[in-house]
């Protein structure tokens, strides 16, 4: 069987999805706490509650999974439906194979038997009163009725072998499952498999490996814990680490060899060097040790000793082959955790050869690992699927390398980087990195921050982001922040890709709270401490105004300068080597003019004169806006030299953000405010 379509309402933070899946692996990326985990918990509730492998599976689930009230059993609707106003829904479709349908038609009877029970509320085949009933008049025209409707039903799924089942939780009702027939031959399905097998198997990512001695229950006494442990208490399978080896070994045919098969297919695949040695138990203390040898060193050690990731996945992959039954869905959280990514690289191409398609398994999967992503997005027979929000779950395909995907390169940014986080939050320049998290805190919780150079370079890559965007091929939400450097950009937002420049020189001068300035200096200075607050304004204002003369000259220094050569592509264009010399020799003549009318004697002297009439004029602004107009970190440097600071200068960054935020600071919420009308809204 194979799931197909999943639509989930309602069902705590997930508001409206509906996901479509394929036959192989399914791998579910997106950024923490967005809800990736939540789909497989739906559909371990949807299974357990709709179409169960035994009785009270739905119960048992929901007991474990810490939704039902101890004191009164009663199902806490709270944990499952998001909006109490509405009622919670999860459907799902599965298509099952010919030979799950050949199995229904073949055990008609005991199928029949089965729904009658259903339908009869009687527990247990070996009810008297229900044996009773199936002897009366009354059963045998009632189980002859449900036989002809079953088989006709059974006909028409010849041409579609989709089921189809919808679970719904709401605060009157409580739990309704919509499915009739659909639902109860899924649930024959899955019980007519041997307790050491299943159909359905989950994987949690918190495993939990019990270490030195455990105890060891075989036959009958462990049952009970190994059916558990497929989907209502999936915990079970690690704690149940050397119990599932050693009860493995004792029913296998070939014992001991049949395990160390399956055990070098994923050492040699996953964790080269290794393999399987034997088991032994220990004449003195009695401990059950099962023996993993080390190659490179020849050391024996007991499997105890392997990491949480290589027992992780080694069990993993383990009970994946030996446990699920030809056909069945595994549900897997994050499989990759504790490994690192030479590991992770490999362990796609393990599960689609190994499991998925040697034993028809379909895969889903949610994953943080940049391995795996790759691997499934690159892999035409699987499926990557971006959970972005609540509402939004989409494909992700391997398309051709394109004008967006370039500028990312660019950019610094891969795939992992989009899928995991909500979105790219992009500084110019290199410092601002440090002390953004502390200036936003919330508002970019989720976010990846990265970096960058110039500001043409910057823009030329944000063109070419947002062509895409307009074109809806642009992946992800990216925010540029700039900084003003008295160059405003001609830039502006797109849906997806979002413009911020400050309006003042750079984020630095937002700093420039001078009361708070003066307390931080006056607890921290080694030198110069300023007497009060009026003088203190007085000594900052004088080092910002320093900086008036190389500012006005660099961005003034250009007019006296003759343009460089500049050369277009047209004068190249059809001409031969000859014609092409007599231009640029034009060229050139036009510039040795140019830097002839220069008076080397008067030039020093009309440069100063005019760079101070320019000073001059914007001086009256530096007057007024000297905070907003100044370069503002090297105005924070200069504090931070001329006052000797006992701190590192990072730190008495973090300080002044620390401050501003305590007291609420003005500036401190003008920033805010421009990013946060950039985030997603």
């Amino acid at each position: 069987m194979k799931i197909k379509k999943y639509k989930i309402k309602n069902f705590r933070k997930l508001k409206d999805l509906e996901i479509l899946f394929q036959d192989s692996i399914n791998t579910i990326v997106g950024p923490n706490g967005v809800g990736k985990s939540t789909i497989l918990d739906g559909l371990r509730i949807l299974k357990s509650i709709a179409f169960p492998s035994f009785e009270n599976e739905g119960v048992q689930t929901l007991q474990n999974m810490g939704l039902i009230m101890p004191h009164n059993s009663n199902v806490l609707l709270s944990g499952i439906i998001g909006d109490s106003n509405s009622s919670c829904e999860l459907s799902i479709e599965i298509e099952i194979s010919k030979d799950e349908l050949d199995l229904l038609k073949k055990n008609i009877s005991q199928f029949t038997v089965m729904q009658l029970q259903n339908r009869q509320g009687r527990l247990g085949q070996g009810n008297i009163n229900f044996l009773g009933y199936l002897s009366s008049d009354e059963g045998k025209a009632k189980l002859e009725e449900i036989k002809r409707n079953t088989l006709s039903a059974l006909e028409k799924m010849e041409s579609n072998r989709i089921l189809s089942v919808n679970l719904t939780f709401n605060y009157s009702e409580e739990i309704k499952v919509n499915g009739g027939f659909e639902q109860e031959a899924l649930s024959f399905l899955m019980q007519n498999v041997p307790y050491s097998k299943t159909l359905f198997s989950t994987f949690p990512p918190d495993r939990h490996f019990p270490t030195g001695d455990t105890n060891v229950q075989l036959g009958h006494a462990d049952i009970s814990q190994q059916v558990h442990s497929y989907s209502i208490n999936p915990h079970l399978k690690f704690q149940r680490f050397k119990t599932s080896l050693i009860s493995e070994m004792m029913l296998s045919e070939n014992g001991f060899d049949s395990i160390k098969e399956e055990f070098t297919s994923v050492f040699n695949a996953l964790l080269p060097g290794k393999s399987l040695s034997g088991i032994k138990l220990e004449q003195f203390t009695g401990r059950l040790s099962i023996l993993i040898k080390e190659e490179l060193s020849n050391s024996i050690y007991d499997i105890d000793f392997l990491s949480s990731g290589e027992k992780g996945i080694l069990l993993t992959t383990f009970l994946l082959r030996r446990t699920l039954a030809q056909g069945g869905i595994a549900l897997l959280d994050e499989p990759e955790l504790h490994l690192n990514p030479a590991v992770c690289r490999n362990i796609i191409p393990f599960l689609k050869n190994e499991i998925s398609l040697s034993n028809n398994i379909q895969i889903i999967m949610t994953s943080h690992s940049g391995e795996i992503l790759t691997s499934t997005k690159e892999d035409s027979d699987l499926r990557l699927l971006h959970l972005i929000d609540s509402n939004t779950i989409t494909q992700i395909y391997n398309r051709d390398k394109d004008e967006a995907q370039q500028a990312l390169k660019m950019l610094g940014i891969d795939a992992s980087d989009i899928l995991f986080n909500k979105g790219i939050l992009y500084l110019e320049g290199t410092t601002d990195e440090e002390y953004i998290p502390e200036l936003f805190k919330k508002e970019i919780d989720g976010f990846k921050i990265r970096s960058l150079g110039g500001r043409t370079e910057i823009e030329k890559e944000i063109a070419r982001l947002q062509e895409a965007d307009k074109s809806n091929t642009l992946d992800g939400y990216h925010i540029f922040i700039l900084d003003n450097d008295n160059k405003p950009t001609t830039l502006t937002s797109s849906d997806s890709v979002k413009i911020i420049q400050w309006d003042r020189y750079s984020i630095e001068n937002y700093l420039l709270n001078i009361d708070l300035l003066y307390d931080i200096v006056k607890k921290n200075c080694r030198a110069n401490t300023p007497t009060n607050r009026a003088d203190f304004s007085r000594e900052i204002k004088a080092l910002a105004m320093n900086q008036l003369s190389s500012i006005v000259v660099l961005e003034n220094y250009s007019k006296f300068f003759p343009e460089s050569v500049s050369i277009s592509k047209k004068i190249f264009k059809e001409k031969s080597l000859q014609d092409i010399a007599k231009d640029l020799l034009e060229k050139l003549k036009l510039k040795i003019d140019e830097f002839k009318q220069i008076t080397i004697n008067d030039w020093e002297s009309e440069f100063i004169k005019k760079i101070e009439a320019i000073k001059t004029e914007t001086m009256q602004d530096w007057e007024i806006n000297w905070i907003k107009r100044c370069r503002g970190k090297e105005l924070l440097t200069s504090i931070y030299t001329h006052y000797n600071f006992k701190k590192d200068f990072k730190s008495f960054i973090i300080e002044i953000i620390r401050e501003m935020r305590e007291n609420k600071a003005e500036d401190l919420g003008i920033l805010q405010n421009k990013l946060k009308e950039a985030l997603p809204k």
